[in-house]
């Protein structure tokens, strides 16, 4: 009796959830031809809670996070969707588009190759081929970036007067490739340094990437009269909804004041969580002063929080040997902030930060700048 009863409830209830999975879904396709996506992605992940396996519904959600430009979630997204139904090639077209909107577009081609290898007539992947080649021809994903910031030292423990520092960087190239120019003027112990740097940047693939900077202060007083930094990063894994992409990263550099030379060699690992919406990042820091040949350790921890679209928010803290006019300290510092998106071309971020240098002060820091995007 108790069977059948069940039974009934059952079959009763399996229409109404039809029905019901059918109105959220038609929903959530409106939503997205109107234009409409944050709402749509509201009404996806409704739709995944009544069929959490459903490819067609893994296939809209992602996309729409890809419009929304949180790509490693919706790259995570399509991945749930062919483990589920391996042979849905738009599905995989998804996952070429986005990786194409993210410049990773030998990947891109990588994945129109395997659909047209599996359906080689297929206009879809045809004309995304199409598409991405064009991209490239005409290099329309050209970055121009102008960034300007301020800096003011306080400080505690001591009687010194404020430092002041104002930098400007101009950053051009691609997503691939880019390259910059920046200068820094810092008003410190009564004197003036100017630091000037240059550097480029370089993705050879989606997972491997590197950078070189190079820079010097004329007629020094307190800043590395010269300073070479280079290092790279690599992804191991992809990783899922919850625990994300895996990066390595290594970071050398060396400073040269007229007390001598101080190398640090620091690696680290980068963890994203959650989507992509938060990431960890960890370093292990090595301070070599070469004058007395003598080692200082360190590490630093710092969180990033994607909280919306348009605002992140960042806050850490590192134990680690910082140099002041050649000579290295052992330092604990702490620090937050944020950075908003006020629109597409204008970037603001503020940050405040505490140093605590052993037997010496306590320095706070308050900074601010903006970001011009053309």
């Amino acid at each position: 009796m108790t069977f059948l009863l069940l039974s009934g409830w059952i079959l009763s209830t399996t229409p109404a959830m039809a029905s019901n999975f059918a109105d959220v879904f038609e929903g959530a396709k409106k939503a997205r031809a109107e234009g409409r996506f944050g709402e749509a992605e509201q009404r996806y992940r409704e739709a995944l809670t009544i069929s959490p396996d459903n490819a067609d519904v893994l296939l809209h959600l992602g996309i729409v996070l890809g419009i929304l430009e949180r790509h490693e979630e919706a790259l995570a997204v399509l991945s749930r969707g062919i483990a589920n139904a391996p042979d849905y090639i738009d599905l995989h077209i998804a996952v070429a588009r986005i990786k194409g909107w993210m410049g990773r577009l030998d990947e891109a081609e990588a994945d129109i190759n395997y659909i047209l290898s599996i359906d080689p007539g297929n206009t879809a992947a045809l004309e995304l081929r199409r598409q991405q080649a064009a991209y490239r021809d005409q290099d329309e994903d050209r970055i121009w970036r102008l960034d300007i910031g301020y800096d003011q030292s306080r400080f505690n423990r001591v009687s010194r007067k404020d430092w002041h520092e104002a930098n400007i960087q101009i950053t051009v190239g691609s997503k691939q490739t880019q390259g910059h120019l920046r200068a820094e003027r810092s008003r410190r112990f009564g004197e003036t340094d100017t630091y000037v740097r240059t550097g480029a940047a370089h993705r050879l693939n989606g997972d491997l990437g590197g950078y070189i900077n190079l820079g010097a202060t004329p007629a020094a007083s307190f800043l590395p009269r010269w300073k070479v930094e280079t290092g790279a990063d690599y992804r191991l894994r992809d990783g899922g909804d919850f625990l994300g992409p895996t990066i390595i990263k290594l970071d050398l550099a060396q400073k040269n004041y007229a007390s001598g030379d101080i190398r640090n060699i620091d690696p680290g690992l980068q963890q994203y969580l959650f989507n992509g919406r938060t990431w960890l990042t960890g370093r292990w820091i090595n301070t070599y002063d070469l004058t007395p040949s003598k080692r200082l350790p360190g590490w630093s921890l710092r969180a990033d929080w994607q909280a919306l679209d348009s605002l992140r928010l960042f806050g850490g803290i590192a134990s680690a040997a910082e140099t002041e006019s050649g000579a290295s300290v052992t330092t604990l510092s702490r620090y937050a902030g944020a950075i908003l998106d006020v629109t597409s071309g204008l970037g603001l971020n503020f940050a405040f930060t505490r140093d605590n240098r052993k037997a010496a002060y306590i320095r706070d820091v308050f900074s601010g700048g903006l970001s011009l995007r053309f």
